[in-house]
């Protein structure tokens, strides 16, 4: 196991930690006497920032290894399931458990996948970045595909995703809330395009973009995979570290505005996902996963 740098960094540049209190309300002592209904707080209201497992002391340890599964692109934890699904340029994809048990695994041809989500009635989606970028439907039972989704690359008649080779779509994420897909597209500038996906058709369909939010003040460079917090309703985009610059997770608000950044340990850091008790998984390009549990 190896030790995280337990810091991350704000707007301003200053190494910050994941608050105290995340739920955004202390709440009263022991004992403490009730205040009067003309006195009482206002009602609580979202956390101001996703509990993340990254503070002073954090560790991690490796649960998949490179020899497992090679060149890991994107996570997703199934709530349902309680297990992880992974996705890997390749075309691989497994699910496997928290602690890296590989439960099942097979290979999709002509898919390079780069992200993965979990959506209605427990069903797997996988991006495929390019030629042409595209939805893959999966049954987590046997990961065989169901139905594809070809995604039309603009938006109000201008190409605002896979314009160019090597950076197109790199992560997927389906938000309840919003009943809604949303796909994280690599290029310069780097954008989340929310999408209406034809679940309804039984043979598929063409997924279309009717949201384009531009990320660029928020990510530098690799954006590299999109997870979302439901807990605050913050995205979580994942920056690719390249061996000189650490990896990092922003967290980003509705509006694709950064609210704050956070290190990520690992090296080319291309998938992340959290699951419902605070820990962390980490998929490296370089192979295997790591996890990270809170203290």
């Amino acid at each position: 196991m190896s030790a995280v740098g337990g810091a991350g960094r704000g707007p301003g540049g200053a190494w910050l930690r994941p608050a105290d209190d995340p739920d955004g309300a202390g709440g009263a002592a022991p004992g403490a006497t009730s205040p009067s209904r003309a006195d009482a707080p206002p009602p609580r209201t979202r956390p101001a920032v996703a509990a993340l497992p990254f503070g002073r002391g954090a560790r991690a340890a490796e649960i998949l290894s490179k020899k497992d599964f090679r060149e890991p692109s994107g996570l997703a934890f199934h709530p349902k399931r309680g297990t992880l699904f992974v996705v890997g340029d390749c075309g691989h994809v497994a699910e496997v458990t928290r602690d890296g048990e590989v439960l099942r695994k097979r290979r999709l041809r002509h898919a390079d996948l780069e992200g993965v989500t979990v959506g209605p009635r427990g069903l797997v989606y996988a991006v495929v970045e390019e030629s042409p970028p595209r939805i893959i439907e999966l049954d987590p039972d046997t990961l065989e595909r169901r139905r594809e989704f070809p995604i039309k690359t603009k938006h109000e008649g201008e190409r605002v995703i896979a314009r160019r080779a090597n950076d197109g779509l790199e992560g997927l994420v389906y938000v309840p809330s919003e009943k809604a897909f949303f796909a994280l597209n690599q290029d310069h500038p780097p954008r989340i395009v929310r999408l209406d996906v034809p679940l309804g058709s039984p043979d598929g369909g063409k997924a279309r973009i009717v949201e384009v939010i531009d990320i660029a003040g928020s990510v530098r460079e690799w954006a590299s995979d999109l997870a979302h917090d439901p807990r605050t309703g913050h995205f979580l985009v994942t920056e690719a570290g390249d061996g000189t610059v650490p990896g990092a997770l922003h967290e980003l608000g509705r509006d694709g505005k950064r609210i704050r950044s956070v290190r990520l340990p690992g090296r080319c850091q291309e998938g992340f996902a959290l699951d419902p008790r605070g820990s962390a998984y980490v998929a490296q390009d370089t192979g295997g996963v790591l996890r990270v549990d809170p203290r």
